[in-house]
């Protein structure tokens, strides 16, 4: 009823430099929804763990080196992964849509009457409960649904409420020793980031027999408009929520921001849509295009804020204090990077290698816990660097 824990099963090893990696609990092979292939590259810029990451579901890895395919989904390399490193994957993406969710009906209702099949008994540790799951979280998780109609419908309505009720806050407070999180969650802080969001919709609609998981990773980050590369950052890591629909597998919902489905994101870029469109009409309408690229400046204006506004809600007090950290070096890639260029430059008195060890714990250290005391300390040895720094 606190934390999330990773499966400890290994899975099985694979060598590339080609891995074809099989499906796993859950996965759907055989659909009659459109599917397209996503490839993917990735280039690291700071050393990181063993996870490769991939968007759901990947078919093929290009690695040179060997991978563990794990049962959970997860793929997670033999050694850590070093700057310069560079792999690719191929997803299948199918191209769902809320119609096609939605049509899926009561999922509930569909795993109960499979329950003996083998294909449902290896989702049953998705309907994992908390002990300390209180019944008044249950009562409520009952109360919104749509019995016997459609699971889709039941997420949306358990996400509009949460959005009604509840309120996002860098600074929620860290429940009382014993109590539930999603309880205190829900009826006592009604405080809350990505975490204690997601892990709510997760219990809410396990505790109504839907298979459902926790998925941790990272938001899309920065779109280089001229490489068209994507750069994301420690700060942008993400927790959400994906649930198992029997035609279509996995799929993805984010309760603390609205993500678009596979099926409704095209292709293009607002910046090609716009250069096309221009140049077919400046010869004969040189008013209307005037009007046009004024409107566009202002509407990619806003929303690079929108971006900016949800991009600070997922990432949780932690990200934005790492932000603030990383800024003051802005040169480094790393935080023992910054930290030896503040030793360099900055009179004794405040430890930046306490503070770089500390951020990157809540970045990447599995077992690390956040509390209100540790984020205070760090937050005001930040702010005297800051002050320092100018």
């Amino acid at each position: 009823g606190r934390s999330w824990t990773v499966s400890p099963e290994s899975g099985v090893p694979r060598t590339g430099p080609t891995i074809n990696i099989p499906p796993t609990l859950g996965d759907i092979t055989a659909s009659d929804v459109e599917s397209k292939d996503l490839v993917q590259t990735y280039f690291i810029e700071a050393d990181l763990p063993n996870v490769v990451f991939a968007a759901y579901r990947p078919e093929q890895l290009v690695f040179d080196g060997t991978v563990w395919t794990r049962p959970d989904g997860a793929l997670r390399s033999d050694v850590t992964l070093t700057k310069g490193s560079v792999y690719t994957v191929v997803s299948d993406r199918l191209q769902v849509t809320p119609e096609i969710l939605r049509a899926q009906g009561d999922i509930s209702v569909i795993f109960d009457e499979f329950r003996n099949v083998d294909s449902a008994n290896v989702l049953e540790p998705f309907l994992a409960m908390p002990d300390s799951t209180t019944a008044r979280t249950i009562e409520l998780a009952e109360q919104l649904r749509t019995p016997g109609e459609s699971t889709y419908d039941t997420i949306q309505a358990y996400q509009a409420w949460l959005s009604t009720n509840t309120v996002y806050d860098l600074n929620a407070p860290v429940p009382d020793q014993g109590a539930d999180a999603v309880d205190d969650y829900l009826f006592e802080s009604r405080r809350g980031f990505c975490e204690q969001i997601a892990s709510t919709l997760a219990v809410m609609l396990r505790s109504q027999g839907v298979p459902t998981r926790l998925a941790t990773g990272y938001i899309s980050g920065e779109r280089d408009r001229v490489s068209g590369v994507w750069k994301v950052r420690a700060s942008d890591a993400h927790s959400w929520v994906e649930v198992w629909f029997p035609q279509t597998g996995w799929e993805a919902f984010d309760p603390t921001a609205s993500v678009p489905l596979a099926g409704d994101a095209g292709n293009g870029t607002v910046g090609g849509d716009l250069l096309g469109a221009a140049l077919t009409s400046a010869t004969s309408h040189p008013i209307e295009i005037g009007l046009a690229t004024l409107f566009a400046m202002v509407l990619w204006s806003a929303v690079r804020t929108l971006r900016t506004m949800q991009q600070r809600r997922r990432r949780g007090r932690w990200g934005l204090l790492q932000d603030r950290f990383s800024a003051l070096s802005p040169t480094s890639a790393t935080n023992p990077e910054v930290a030896s260029h503040l030793i360099q430059h900055l009179d004794d008195g405040v430890d930046p290698p306490a503070v770089a060890e500390e951020l990157d714990r809540a970045a990447f250290d599995p077992t690390w816990v956040d509390n209100d005391k540790s984020f205070e300390t760090v937050s005001g040895r930040v702010a005297t660097l800051e002050r320092r720094s100018k």
